[in-house]
């Protein structure tokens, strides 16, 4: 990640904003009942994995979600909501409900194949689409939550991948058919807080 270049004080830099103050709540409230629910999930389903570094990873990351979902309730900007409240889109909800399970295999595949990059993706656009809005403040707590989910895709993978290699084929195309059950559904939801998640024609209409 680069730097932001040093300008002198009176070279006043903006961007625009497209996100109204009252969509970027919305947005807000979403991401962190999605991260409070990753949570959840990884919390109760850690001890289904063998290994005792498998169990500890998962809980590690389920506190890293957890504490996202503290930040992103009291830290940033546009901030609103409080621990416990359901994820407002239905398809997005059901995306997120669809990630439970039993077995690890789809598990590990719902949480560190889709949803976490998915949040990546969301988190991103979400904060440039702040535009000079986004304080500093605000760029430090996503940068921190979006390191988290970096390490989190990188650590997952190591323990979905050592699963593969002892299930063979057959487990690959259960990790396969997993993946595509659970985009289809992010697709029908429109992206993680729901349709123009990455930015469209109504976004724009929301900033005026």
């Amino acid at each position: 990640m680069t730097t932001r270049p040093a300008f002198a004080p009176w070279d006043v830099r903006t961007a625009p904003r497209i996100l109204s103050p009252e969509e970027s709540a919305r947005r807000v409230r979403t991401f962190a009942a999605v991260e409070e629910r990753a949570a959840q999930l990884l919390e109760g389903f850690a001890s289904s994995i063998d290994s005792e570094h498998g169990q500890a990873t998962l809980r590690r990351h389920a506190k890293h979600h957890a504490y996202h979902a503290e930040l992103l309730r009291s830290r940033v900007a546009d901030a609103s909501g409080s621990a416990g409240d359901a994820i407002e889109d239905a398809a997005v909800a059901a995306f997120v409900d669809a990630l439970d399970g039993t077995d690890p295999i789809d598990v590990l595949t719902g949480i560190y194949r889709v949803l976490l990059p998915r949040a990546v993706s969301a988190y991103t656009y979400f904060v440039r689409a702040l535009g000079s809005d986004a304080a500093d403040a605000d760029q430090r707590w996503y940068d921190l939550i979006l390191k988290d989910l970096f390490d989190g895709v990188r650590d997952g993978e190591l323990l979905l991948q050592s699963l593969l290699l002892e299930g063979g084929e057959a487990a690959v195309q259960r990790s396969a058919d997993r993946r595509v059950q659970l985009e289809n559904l992010m697709l029908q939801a429109g992206g993680l807080v729901g349709p123009d998640s990455l930015g469209g024609a109504s976004t724009k209409e929301n900033a005026r």
